[in-house]
């Protein structure tokens, strides 16, 4: 049974950040926390480097698998879905071309495989069917990949929705061309638009689009959230990358510092500094902090640790 409402209960959490900052620990001990709390979690990593089977010291893969109770994991591989991609493109391109059309669309489709993209198009694609799948589990946590990679794909809705437009735009017109240059006595326009299998298509994708956006903007569904290390270079980043996605209309509503020193050292002190900037610059955004632990991440019992540092801190 769920207990009251949690900072990290939201639908939808994604958690960003520089590479090496801690974002599968930190996505890995959230996931944990919701799960002990009687939420079923699913824990969907789409970085590259994939470690949360790594961390859980199971065997995850491409298909929700049961880490323990409430919690399932899976790992998207970028370049497979990429090519499932393409290749859902061509089967599609069959269905509605003709042969010699098809011909000369397949190279250009197959270029777009290989072109800068394609692998945010594809996890767009796999984001989007998460998100048609929400009835399946209560909370669903994202730990993507580094923040430039991220920051494309979050954007992508508003692009694709604009990009869509014209597509369906284009295709009506010619429609129209072709409609009035025949004047097919056994179709009036109108129900041939209605038939068409390429606008069929095209409106689907356009209401998926819609719906994704709308869902990464509602701040009662998603939350995003960024991981940064008490660092200059973190900091950065982290500060260009906000006002890249709030610009876009993506909320950033935390910010979770990692591996905080705890002892005496002048590195401490200078951490110490760097935490009184992230404090000050990104007011009033909520501010987590995590130590840096004595031990290599690894295994529940160092999960746990984390998961329980961060959920005490959710009053």
């Amino acid at each position: 049974m769920k207990e009251n409402r949690i900072f990290f209960d939201r639908k939808f959490v994604f958690l960003s950040g520089k590479g090496g900052v801690g974002k599968t620990t930190t996505s890995s001990s959230i996931a944990l926390g919701l799960s002990k709390k009687g939420h079923k979690t699913l824990l969907i990593s789409t970085d590259p480097a994939h470690s949360i089977g790594h961390i859980f010291e199971k065997e995850i893969g491409d298909r929700e698998r049961k880490i323990r109770e409430n919690l399932y994991g899976i790992e998207i591989n970028v370049r497979e879905e990429s090519r499932r991609y393409i290749d859902g493109i061509l089967k599609q391109a069959r269905e509605i071309l003709s042969p010699v059309i098809l011909e000369e669309v397949k190279d250009q489709i197959e270029l777009a495989y290989h072109s800068p993209g394609a692998e945010e198009l594809a996890l767009f694609d796999i984001i989007s069917r998460f998100f048609a799948m929400e009835e399946k589990y209560d909370n669903f946590v994202f730990d993507t990949a580094p923040s430039g990679y991220t920051l494309r794909l979050l954007a992508l809705p508003k692009a694709l929705n604009n990009w869509i437009n014209r597509l369906i735009k284009t295709r009506i017109n010619s429609m129209k061309v072709e409609y009035y240059a025949t004047r097919n006595p056994d179709k009036n326009l109108k129900q041939k638009l209605e038939e068409d299998p390429v606008l069929k298509i095209l409106n689907k994708r356009k209401e998926q689009f819609e719906r994704a956006r709308s869902i990464l903007l509602n701040n009662s569904k998603s939350l995003f959230m960024f991981v940064l290390n008490p660092e200059r270079l973190p900091i950065e980043i982290t500060r260009d990358s906000i006002k890249e996605l709030e610009e876009n209309k993506i909320k950033i509503e935390a910010l979770i510092v990692n591996k905080i020193s705890s002892d005496s050292s002048p590195r401490s002190k200078k951490e110490a500094e760097y935490i009184e900037e992230i404090e000050k610059e990104f007011a009033p955004r909520r501010i987590f902090k995590l130590p840096l632990l004595p031990e290599e991440v690894h295994g529940m019992e160092s999960i746990e640790k984390i998961s329980d540092i961060l959920f005490s801190q959710d009053g």
